[in-house]
């Protein structure tokens, strides 16, 4: 069933898929790791029953051939279809993909089902075994409860970073929890009178430096996951009903932004201009600021008379008349979680960095989402201007007014000729650049270095902004250069394991999620999406 499964994955998706390593390891994943895991507990209770004279060692050698085997299996399909259409596979990123992703959790699976194959009959205790696994992943969200270890998500722009030190602690506590249950195994696969001649010194000292190991990384999870105050689990508070009041909307925003990726955080200083488009006055401004946002100060004129951690009401000195404006100035920053797998949309990365003006910008009243913080036709004049390592690049809507250097610094500063849609996107980092021409317009798209696909990216950017012309209304300023970004996208670009080995088809659905950004001028293009072949962009957009 996982071999079939896998060869129609493969070949639906080499239909309108550049068949490149990460999306071929994307379909083993889905396609082929469940049938892989039942081909470990059916040899697992095949096996001659537990007795003494058969070491719980070799037992585990044997299925962790059999895991192996799995997925050396479904790695060479992979290979082999990726030179039947001429692309060139990578086999250093097959062995450490194949290896980490699925055949560490399939070792620690191998731990569980030895233990329970001690203490019930075999296939009973595969049976346990497999409930247990799967019953503890469905029910829990916590990593310290989720048996096994989670996929670690890969980008072919940044790599496993930042999440390598996370999966790393994860796997070594996982693997000592999985030394445990094989020492229980050990021990249980005796008659009970023996059972305690079995702890000899060697697995006495294995228990020990097993549960040593499994404590200091279950430590550093929970301190850094659920017990450090800047993991923002206080967001749990419950926020503000939706406001019924009239509140004024945004019509301008300067941002000032400071992108310090080594130290993970991004400094936020904005001032907004907030405008009365209501027929009556307003008295009370109600700001909700995203969660991930570290409020400093918030000054306007009136005085706070509520406030949350993410959440503030001021009574204005002077009621807002139908019209009138208001200033706003706030300062914020934007700060990683120390386990960068309760966001892995993350904005800030070693070498690059993605936000969307929600992420940034408190929304004006209550509102239910954060994506409610502009109203889906809402327009606003946008001035940025963001500072960045010297080998890095800040890019943003509108149009580049001056760069220059300062201290160890580099300093970008864009502004929009006329009002733009809210809901705009904003990168830097280290970039190169494409650009052509169309219509007298300039396309520009910004990718990482040596990336080939640079004429099939300046494509898309011209069909989309055909499309975005087309509209009734004009939605960017015709002088202003259209961008497209390449951004890092950690979703599956693969058909999903559907019943009965069914493979779901729906690689073109890659990046959608960025889709209504474009109308900025500024288009975040996944690098998912980009691994469309052209047919499929076409028909997706």
């Amino acid at each position: 069933m996982g071999v079939g499964n896998l060869i129609a994955g493969l070949l639906l998706g080499a239909a309108d898929v550049d068949l490149g390593t990460h999306v071929v390891l994307d379909v083993i994943y889905a396609n082929f790791g469940i049938a892989a895991g039942c081909a470990l507990l059916v040899c697992a209770a095949t096996l001659p029953a537990v007795r003494p004279g058969l070491a719980i060692v070799a037992r585990y050698a044997v299925l962790g051939f059999v895991a192996a085997g799995s997925l050396a299996l479904a790695g060479a399909i992979g290979i082999v279809f990726q030179l039947w259409n001429g692309e060139s596979p990578n086999l250093l990123f097959y062995v450490a993909g194949l290896a980490t992703n699925l055949g560490w959790c399939l070792l620690h699976l191998t731990a569980l089902i030895l233990c329970a194959q001690t203490m019930l009959r075999r296939w009973v205790g595969a049976t346990a075994a497999a409930l247990t696994f799967a019953g503890v992943n469905l029910a829990f969200d916590n990593l310290l409860l989720r048996f096994g270890m989670p996929s670690m998500p890969w980008s072919t722009i940044d790599g496993y970073e930042p999440f390598l030190p996370w999966y790393m602690t994860t796997g070594l506590y996982w693997s000592a929890v999985s030394a445990l249950l094989l020492i229980v195994a050990h021990i249980c696969a005796r008659p009970r009178q023996t059972r305690r001649r079995r702890l000899t010194a060697n697995a006495g000292t294995t228990a020990w430096a097993a549960a040593v190991v499994g404590a200091v990384s279950a430590g550093w999870i929970y301190a850094n996951l659920y017990a450090s105050p800047q993991t923002f689990a206080a967001d749990a508070e419950k926020s503000p009903p939706p406001s019924r009041s009239m509140q004024p909307e945004y019509s301008r925003l300067n941002l000032k932004l400071g992108f310090f990726p080594q130290e993970r955080r991004i400094a936020v200083a904005g001032r907004a201009i907030v405008v009365n488009r209501a027929d009556v006055a307003i008295a009370e401004l109600h700001l909700a600021f995203p969660p991930r946002l570290l409020i400093e100060d918030v000054h306007l004129t009136g005085e706070l008379v509520e406030q949350r951690r993410s959440y503030r009401r001021f009574r204005l000195n002077r009621p807002l008349e139908p019209g009138e404006t208001l200033r706003l100035d706030y300062a914020a920053r934007w700060q990683a979680p120390p386990l960068p797998e309760l966001a892995s949309g993350a904005p800030l990365f070693a070498n690059r960095a993605f936000l969307v003006t929600t992420d940034i910008v408190p929304t004006v009243g209550r509102h239910s989402s954060p994506s409610a913080a502009f109203a889906p036709d809402a327009q606003l004049v946008l001035s940025v201007q963001a500072s960045t390592p010297l080998n890095h690049t800040a890019i943003a809507p509108g149009e580049l007014m001056r760069t220059w250097r300062e201290e160890d610094r580099a300093y970008f500063e864009y502004q929009t000729p006329s009002a733009i849609p809210a809901l705009a996107a904003i990168h830097a980092g280290q970039y190169a650049v494409t650009q052509a021409e169309i219509e007298g317009r300039t396309i520009k798209a910004y990718h990482p270095p040596h990336y080939r696909q640079t004429q099939r990216l300046i494509a898309a950017a011209r069909r989309k902004l055909a499309a975005l012309d087309s509209r009734p209304i004009d939605d960017a300023s015709p002088r202003t250069p259209f961008r497209l970004v390449v951004v890092a996208d950690r979703s599956p670009l693969a058909p999903s394991f559907g019943p009965l080995g069914i493979t779901w088809r729906h690689a073109n659905k890659a990046g959608a999620q960025f889709e209504h950004l474009a109308a900025a001028g500024l288009w975040p293009y996944s690098e998912r999406r980009a691994a469309l072949r052209d047919a499929g962009v076409a028909q997706s957009e």
